[in-house]
């Protein structure tokens, strides 16, 4: 009973703090600034809600249920998962820019001394700053916390906050690869930014220069949706789109069935999507064969093109490259009305093992070291001959999503259920690159294209198959030269004799004709001996190179070896390590024995400094009051015993070693 009451006493309390906080019902959020406006009261009523903000802050504000949940000590749910970004249109505008300068010292100001992030508690005790200079840090949080991370770094603060340029180069150096595509975006950009200042010093551009519809051309998987994306945030944020949206659509969703239906239907896509950016992917559907409905919605777009960015949105056509072609081809009114084209290559091996790297680090798991020594030359290695081509080319970054797929299979298949594991390794990937299927080619064998033309597929193909013969070709043309050269070589000892025979001639023209050849000859001449030299010359530096790699081993041994001998000098040393109190081990020292009731020659063998104790040959955990130092005249006789026995003569016995005596006294 006594807990029964103290539970419905915390829940009434929890309910107290939910409305002071300014919330009516279960529904409402505390958003971060209700949190900032009460921070004092909840520092004595609810801290815990202030240091664990960013732990249920869902979309940046606190939901119901974690509100009570938090304080009633009960579990939560994660919240990282489910945050988005906030989109109220209310929110979309120009923000004021700042200088580097300026962004580095605001964050300066707000970050509390030894840290690398803004969090609640620094919004808190700067909330006049904050309301002052960048209040979207209440307003906003959730947009500007671009990792979920629930703290927003010094990256995110000035890709929020920072010029359009800062942030562009930020948002490209997050894309892998691409480089040529990036230039294009740059110069783009800088296109945009040079009429803006143009208009703002009075020059009158026209009509023309406010135009910005783009095609997208490259194959699946190149990033033209997330460009798109890319694109539409610029735009917004150099104040040309009102709203940095961008609206997908395809061909169905801009055809009808009926006649006369989709002028209203495409219409509609295009006011919904006024003030943004409207993305077409497979544009170049809309024309290919008899589409008379698709020719009604392209003529529907280009009337719509003419508008400004204000009441119109700016328009994408995305498609494969070839198609996008023809596309362009059969409508002129589209070619004159798009004044920027962005290519968008395929992936190399390597960027692809750049993406396959961050994908599984961002999905938990990670790759094998070995795979990303040298660049991550093994795994790029591994995709380009365990994977086809066509398939590559077809998949692009998709690739990627399908082989770390099939390698968490391979590794569900061998992991342990007590101990599992992150780590994807060689085998995996392997395996994974193995599973995934050829790309088909029935359906494009038995006619499933357009009539209009050749689909993307077939045209892809012959562009593949172009380029690899471009390669042989090199290659062959390559051989033939280096044929003709060593044919020359073979023959060069009968040329000039073949040149004189055939030269019978006599006047002017034979002399002319014969001083030419013999010219040409001695200018072969002189390549031939160039390259001989130069033969010679890479023959000799292959040479020292091999010298100074056997040198290089050789030192290398010697360093592995001095290594050994000094791991073991350190263990000697340590093992000899020995208090100036105690005699270290290996003297000769004397034993008192109780039994025999003298001293008896010993050698040390160990010392336990702590116990107090020596380890002798004759005795084991003797006492140190037990132990002294041999006698010097002991000493001196065990040396001459050691001299004599090193000399190759015996020492006569004395009379006093006949009766018994110490023979050893007698020498000294």
């Amino acid at each position: 009973d006594t807990g029964a009451a103290m539970s419905s006493y915390h829940r009434e309390e929890c309910e107290r703090i939910w409305r002071r906080l300014g919330c009516k019902s279960e529904e409402d959020r505390v958003d971060i600034g209700a949190i900032v406006r009460h921070n004092r009261y909840l520092e004595q009523s609810f801290p815990e809600l202030l240091e664990r903000y960013a732990e249920v802050a869902v979309k940046g504000a606190v939901t119901w249920d974690s509100f009570q949940a938090l304080y009633l000590g009960t579990p939560l749910k994660a919240a990282g998962a489910k945050r988005e970004r906030g989109t109220d249109d209310e929110e979309r505008q120009v923000r004021r820019q700042f200088s580097s300068s300026e962004l580095r010292e605001l964050f300066d100001a707000l970050v509390r001394e030894g840290a690398s992030a803004i969090q609640l508690a620094d919004v808190i005790r700067e909330q006049e700053l904050v309301q002052e200079h960048v209040p979207e840090l209440l307003t906003r949080w959730s947009d500007i916390d671009a990792d979920d991370s629930g703290d927003i770094s010094w990256d995110e603060f000035r890709m929020f906050f920072g010029a359009a340029d800062e942030w562009l180069e930020y948002q490209l150096g997050e894309v892998v690869g691409l480089e040529d595509l990036k230039s294009q975006i740059r110069r783009f950009y800088r296109g945009v930014k040079l009429d803006q200042a143009r208009r703002r010093c009075g020059h009158n551009l026209g009509a023309d220069a406010g135009k910005y519809h783009m095609i997208f051309q490259g194959n699946p998987g190149t990033g033209k949706t997330s460009m798109g994306r890319l694109m539409a945030r610029l735009l917004h944020r150099v104040g040309i789109l009102p709203k940095d949206e961008l609206t997908e659509v395809q061909q169905d969703q801009l055809v009808a069935g009926y006649v006369g239906q989709t002028a209203a239907k495409t219409q509609k896509v295009i006011d919904d999507a006024a003030g943004g950016l409207l993305f077409i992917d497979e544009a170049y559907r809309l024309s290919q064969g008899k589409n008379e409905f698709g020719k009604e919605a392209i003529e529907q777009l280009m009337a719509a093109m003419n508008e400004p960015p204000g009441k119109a949105p700016i328009m994408i056509f995305a498609g494969y490259p070839a198609d996008m072609r023809n596309f362009m081809a059969q409508n002129d009114g589209l070619y004159r009305r798009i004044p920027y084209t962005f290519d968008f290559p395929n992936y190399t091996c390597s960027e692809l093992a750049e993406i396959l790297d961050i994908m599984s680090a961002k999905s938990g798991f990670a790759l094998r070291r070995s795979l990303l020594a040298n660049g991550r030359q093994r795994l790029a290695c591994i995709v380009e001959t365990e994977t086809l081509p066509r398939a590559r080319s077809l998949m692009n970054g998709g690739l990627c999503e399908r082989i770390f797929a099939f390698a968490k299979q391979a590794l569900d298949a061998r992991d342990d259920m007590d101990s599992p594991s992150v780590e994807l390794t060689q085998e995996d990937i392997v395996a994974a690159c193995r599973q995934i299927p050829p790309p088909p080619e029935a359906a494009r064998l038995k006619g499933d294209r357009d009539t209009s033309g050749e689909s993307a597929a077939d045209e892809q193909e012959v562009s593949e198959l172009r380029e690899q013969l471009q390669r042989l070709q090199a290659e062959v043309g390559e051989l033939r030269s280096k044929n003709a050269q060593l044919k020359r070589e073979a023959a060069l000892g009968n040329s000039q004799d073949l040149l004189k025979a055939t030269m019978k001639g006599s006047g002017a023209d034979a002399t002319l004709l014969n001083a030419t050849s013999l010219g040409e000859l001695q200018s072969v001449h002189a390549v031939l001996k160039e390259v001989r030299r130069l033969k010679a010359e890479l023959e000799g530096r292959d040479e020292e190179v091999k010298q100074l790699q056997s040198e290089v081993r050789r030192r290398d041994a010697r360093v592995r070896q001095l290594e050994k001998e000094n791991d073991a000098l350190a263990a000697r040393v340590a093992t000899a390590k020995v208090s100036a109190d105690f005699f270290p081990p290996g003297t000769r020292v004397q034993y008192l024995s109780g039994s025999a009731n003298k001293w008896l020659d010993a050698v040390v063998q160990a010392v336990d400094e702590a116990a107090g104790t020596y380890e002798l040959d004759i005795k084991k955990n003797a006492a140190r009051d037990r132990i002294r130092a041999a006698q010097a005249l002991d000493c001196i006789a065990e040396e001459a015993e050691d001299m004599v026995r090193a000399c190759s003569v015996p020492a006569r016995p004395s009379a006093a070693a006949a009766r018994g005596g110490g023979g050893a006294a007698q020498v000294v």
